[in-house]
């Protein structure tokens, strides 16, 4: 709360209160549609891990947990509290380490992917010259393509379960 006060104090209201009169009247339920969305993707997500790893919980077991964990990315100064609010959860509900934290990681590695994903793709439409971006382009090509040879090396049986054995 003391964080929200701070910005909330230090937010230029007249520049907010100009910016959002020029936003057409449909926006904000389409971005609170989008917002559900969304949150509703992540739930169903979080859900098929979970199920992945053996926990099988029905989807409304799965909102609650999910929604705490997205209000400490909200809320806290780090996006990590909801993530191990829901690796605690998992844990004190008597599974184990692997089953707690894999699900978070893949769903850290998945966002990283779909991010990556986005910039390549992105990239191959800029017609510019600036050398920053271009660098940054094929960065972000070459760590997608890195995390795809890492992700096709864990569907190795051996490695998979290696590193399963690790987290446990």
């Amino acid at each position: 709360m003391a964080l929200l006060a701070l910005v909330a104090h230090n937010l230029e209201w007249s520049a907010v209160w100009k910016s959002m009169s020029r936003i057409t009247w449909w926006a904000l339920p389409l971005a609170i549609c989008l917002q559900v969305l969304a949150y509703f993707i992540g739930i169903l997500r979080w859900h098929m891990l979970l199920n992945s790893q053996g926990i099988p919980y029905s989807i409304v077991q799965v909102i609650r947990p999910f929604f705490i964990g997205a209000f400490f990315n909200n809320f806290l100064p780090s996006t990590t509290g909801g993530d191990a609010y829901r690796i605690y959860y998992i844990h004190s509900e008597r599974h184990g380490p692997a089953a707690a934290f894999s699900p978070v990681i893949t769903e850290r590695i998945l966002g990283l992917a779909t991010l990556l994903l986005i910039a390549s793709t992105t990239f191959a439409f800029y017609d510019g010259n600036n050398p920053v971006i271009n660098q940054v382009g094929y960065a972000a090509a070459s760590f997608l393509l890195g995390l795809c040879l890492f992700l096709a090396t864990l569907g190795i049986p051996f490695i998979y379960w290696t590193m399963h054995r690790f987290l446990e």
